[in-house]
């Protein structure tokens, strides 16, 4: 019998970490913080909220949102959910 591969949510990063990455010089001071959108050029002024918690987004200016950093990071590179799942390496063997 095979080993079957399973998506094990425990085995991604938390969003703090995640978004630290990728928003260097990020300051987390509070759950929700604010960035300059990576999904529509120009933002002048942050628009991007991000939950530090659980990693929703939601961008005021060009509507772009999630539920996560998956749907996060499935938005920002154009991934599939198995492409996105491959680069967190979130996989454990049944």
């Amino acid at each position: 019998m095979k080993n079957k591969k399973k998506f094990n949510r425990a085995l991604l990063p938390t969003p703090s970490e995640y978004y630290s990455k990728q928003f260097p010089g990020l300051k987390i001071k509070l759950e929700w913080v604010r960035v300059k959108c990576c999904f529509h050029e120009p933002d002048n002024n942050p628009s991007l909220s991000i939950s530090m918690v659980n990693g929703n987004f939601k961008c005021f200016a060009c509507g772009a949102k999630g539920c996560d950093i998956i749907a996060f990071h499935r938005l920002r590179y154009k991934l599939s959910f198995i492409e996105t799942i491959n680069f967190f390496g979130a996989w454990s063997h049944e």
